[in-house]
């Protein structure tokens, strides 16, 4: 429970559909996630964990479809908002994966041999860069790919300066003090990728 959608995608001509869901998980987080799908079908679940994500992360999403192809994008996701992001990605084919699965961009392919139909990448980032990255495989195939990028924590830094003068008029003096704290938010929090699992099931 408590997980959000990023993003929920299916091909205009049914069968294959994408999900991305997300959370901040707490101390005390199972390792055990189960999903549900009243449709029946078969299904793959893939679960990362990535420590140095913001409270509210979640950025750009977009999304893509095509029949009949060896190769889908995932929609560009304009310029991201901060530049410390991990992108996420998935792709789903209406049968088998296609073979020789690959993916552009120095993306991370997470599993390829769990699944028959569901691939899923990473990518950390370090720049406010649009990201549409493509995945390919050999043979024809209906597909569809979804992105959703996640911000990095920000990291909150203080300074506080203070300085004093004095002035004379006409014998009297006078002395004030003037201070300043400023509060700037910045993204050097690195976010790092833990650990990642897998699981699939089949229709009957």
């Amino acid at each position: 429970t408590g997980y959000s959608t990023a993003i929920n995608k299916g091909h205009s001509l049914g069968t294959n559909q994408t999900m991305i869901f997300y959370k901040i998980a707490g101390a005390g987080e199972s390792a055990t996630l189960t999903v549900t799908s009243t449709a029946g079908n078969g299904g793959g679940l893939e679960i990362l964990e990535f420590s140095g994500i913001d409270a509210v992360p979640l950025d750009k999403t977009n999304s893509d479809e095509v029949t009949d192809g060896t190769s889908v994008a995932t929609g560009s996701t304009g310029t991201l908002t901060i530049a410390d992001q991990v992108a996420v990605v998935v792709q789903a084919t209406g049968l088998t994966n296609g073979g020789t699965e690959a993916i552009t961009d120095s993306f991370s392919i997470v599993d390829t041999a769990s699944f028959d139909r569901y691939i899923m990448a990473y990518k950390i980032v370090a720049a406010t860069t649009a990201l549409n990255p493509t995945f390919s495989w050999a043979t024809l195939r209906k597909a569809v790919a979804t992105i959703a990028t996640f911000e990095s924590a920000p990291s909150t830094t203080t300074s506080t300066s203070s300085s004093t003068s004095t002035t004379k008029s006409t014998s009297t003096s006078s002395t004030t003090t003037s201070s300043s704290t400023s509060t700037t938010k910045s993204t050097s929090t690195s976010i790092t990728q833990s650990t990642s699992t897998s699981s699939t099931t089949t229709s009957s």
